[in-house]
């Protein structure tokens, strides 16, 4: 007897995300050629119609134990957060109690406390009798690179880190991402992956050029209801000390910025090709820029628009232009911000639009000083519209 053999296509049940050279998502998806009749005798597409794995929770504690633990039962935690990222299967949680974790380790040539080279979420505030509440404030969870290199690194995953503290990064001795003086960037993190970060506490790290506190290149970052502070870069040329961020969409919500150090943008750098984001409803405040950009630097962005809305912008210092903001080629919209008590030693003491499209609307300017001219607001070789601001007490 002739066995007549139809094919059918099929689509794949899963789509893969994968993190492009562009830093844009990509979305991949795939179709399977599979005999009409005889899906049961073909094993390879069982895997297809399955659902996806249970997420797991891991455990970690300073008084842990690593050798032999998959970090599974709370009663017996691993010691370590690397450990737990190493043995975790893709999409874990991984619950971290009280106490402060240091120790580095080098990773495909990095150094780092913690290197997340699959998607996880690392959450910390919790006790060795209470695995269910995290409470940071009292239990507080610290990841001190003591120096020694970088606190965190991400690299092209999905990741979710809460109720950290993230300090001691240094990375003004390691040359090791992309080589040269390239590598030395991203004090306490480095993000090139899809990364949210809340609830978390970024402060007195260092790198030698760019993001003291945080660098995110080719990502898709959200921070959110955390501090940045303290954090510093050195040399002649350096930019974004707080937060630096490029070629890639940052949502920056909600946030406390303060006390960064930077050349250019003392607290927070977007731009070189960012796709579009937001920084809104943050409290950046007394962040220094030795040149442009004492609380922001925004520069060289793509459309879609950056839209910078109801933060207050306050007691920031730039050594040059824009004291509280420095809006650089590319097209923003500022909205609703408070720019108080801003000082430039050269133009815009509260902000400074610079080659780009700004459009300013419903703004307050207060009490900014800039020691040559445009005591609130500057505009040269760029364009800016200006809607229903408010302007008082601003000197040049």
């Amino acid at each position: 007897m002739n066995t007549q053999l139809s094919l059918r296509v099929r689509p794949l049940s899963k789509i893969g995300l994968v993190l492009g050279s562009s830093g844009l998502l990509l979305l991949s998806l795939g179709l399977l050629l599979q005999p009409a009749g005889l899906a049961q005798a073909w094993s390879l597409t069982e895997p297809l119609t399955e659902a996806a794995p249970v997420a797991s929770t891991r455990y970690v504690a300073v008084e842990g134990t690593d050798t032999g633990n998959d970090c599974s039962i709370s009663a017996t935690p691993c010691a370590t957060i690397q450990w737990a990222v190493d043995v975790a299967a893709p999409d874990d949680e991984i619950r971290v109690a009280a106490g402060t974790y240091t120790g580095v380790q080098v990773r495909q040539g990095i150094t780092q406390v913690v290197y997340i080279s699959q998607s996880v979420t690392i959450r910390g505030g919790y006790t060795t009798t209470n695995w269910v509440a995290s409470d940071p404030e009292t239990n507080a969870t610290i990841l001190d690179a003591q120096g020694q290199g970088r606190v965190i690194v991400i690299l092209y995953v999905q990741a979710t880190l809460e109720d950290l503290r993230i300090t001691g990064g240094d990375t003004q001795s390691f040359a090791d991402l992309s080589g040269g003086s390239a590598g030395r960037v991203g004090g306490g993190l480095y993000i090139a992956a899809v990364t949210t970060i809340s609830d978390c506490r970024i402060y007195s790290n260092t790198a030698t050029y760019f993001g003291g506190g945080l660098y995110a290149h080719s990502s898709v970052i959200t921070v959110t209801q955390s501090r940045i502070f303290s954090n510093s870069l050195s040399p002649a040329y350096s930019v974004g000390g707080g937060i630096y961020a490029e070629l890639g969409t940052s949502f920056v919500d909600n946030n406390i910025v303060f006390d960064n150090n930077a050349v250019y943008g003392g607290g927070v750098y977007l731009g070189f090709g960012s796709w579009g984001g937001r920084l809104s409803e943050n409290q950046i405040y007394s962040n220094r820029a030795f040149q442009r950009g004492g609380g922001l630097l925004l520069i060289s962005t793509q459309t879609p628009d950056v839209l910078i809305s109801r933060n207050v912008f306050s007691q920031n210092v730039a050594g040059a232009d824009g004291g509280g903001a420095f809006l650089g080629t590319g097209v923003s919209v500022v909205t609703g911000n408070l720019f108080i008590s801003n000082t430039a030693t050269g133009v815009g003491g509260g902000a400074h639009v610079y080659y780009g499209s700004a459009t300013l609307m419903r703004n307050t300017f207060l009490s900014n000083t800039s020691s040559v001219g445009g005591g609130g607001v500057t505009i040269i070789s760029g364009s800016a519209t200006l809607i229903e601001n408010y302007f008082e007490h601003n000197y040049a």
